[in-house]
């Protein structure tokens, strides 16, 4: 029988797939938290940790432009509360994007700035965590027969904001909704600052990034001692990513 990577047993325990790529040399997190992914280039991805927040994005500015038009919207009274509801959320909430893993090279094309990015791995509480919904086909809901966006209920905002097309499937992304008030603001972006709720854990360099590792790895330590940093490689007997085993962190002190 092939022997399970070191820590595989306990990630599969807590609902992990047995393809989560850090479970080869790390231990998997508390229950109540959640190891999440976020890629990013490698200037954002060192300001990130310098500086301890992500940035927030926003639903205007996202890759999908579906983003909170999940509605069947074959009415035009639809189709304008859509877009009124769209914008009246987009003022009021910006969301940190987190996949479940960092095994796949589509996210690391896509989000990894082509490889040569960087990919921050991080605890996240559980209950602040909302999954993605990947539908065939936008919503049927029963609106109001003069629909004003004050009408629509909580639920329904909630579901239109994870809700996504199946062909965004392959991005297993888990969402943090940031309320914009409540961010730290530098005019004119957001930021969610890193505590005991988003907890800085792993910074993996892309295959083709060309940041120093031993660099970044001091700057690590400096700002988060209890986060590993190390290289990806592609692998060699499937088209996934890797730990690059040469750069393999020492977390012989149970730390990370």
């Amino acid at each position: 029988m092939r022997k399970l990577p070191n820590h595989l047993a306990e990630w599969l325990a807590l609902g992990y797939s047995k393809k989560m790529a850090s479970a080869e040399f790390l231990a998997p997190p508390p229950a109540e938290f959640i190891r999440v992914y976020h890629f990013t280039s490698s200037q954002h991805g060192q300001a990130a940790v310098r500086l301890k927040r992500l940035k927030v994005a926003r639903f205007g500015d996202a890759n999908d432009p579906f983003e909170l038009l999940a509605l069947n919207r074959h009415d035009r009274a639809i189709r304008h509360l859509a877009a009124q509801l769209r914008d009246d959320y987009n003022d009021k909430k910006g969301l940190l994007c987190f996949t479940r893993n960092w095994a796949s090279p589509l996210l690391w094309s896509h989000y990894g700035d082509r490889h040569k990015g960087v990919c921050l791995g991080f605890d996240v509480r559980r209950s602040l965590v909302s999954e993605i919904d990947y539908a065939d086909k936008p919503l049927r809901r029963r609106l109001p027969d003069d629909p004003e966006t004050s009408a629509i209920d909580d639920g329904l905002l909630d579901l239109l904001a994870r809700t996504k097309s199946h062909h965004w499937k392959y991005e297993e992304e888990l969402r943090l909704f940031i309320e914009l008030a409540s961010a730290v603001t530098v005019s004119p972006l957001f930021f969610r600052p890193f505590d005991e709720e988003l907890m800085l854990r792993e910074v993996i360099l892309g295959h083709r990034c060309d940041l120093d590792l031993q660099t970044v790895r001091t700057g690590v330590g400096e700002t988060v001692p209890n986060a590993v940093a190390f290289k990806a490689r592609l692998a060699f007997r499937s088209f996934e990513v890797r730990l690059n085993g040469k750069t393999r962190p020492d977390v012989s002190n149970g730390s990370a």
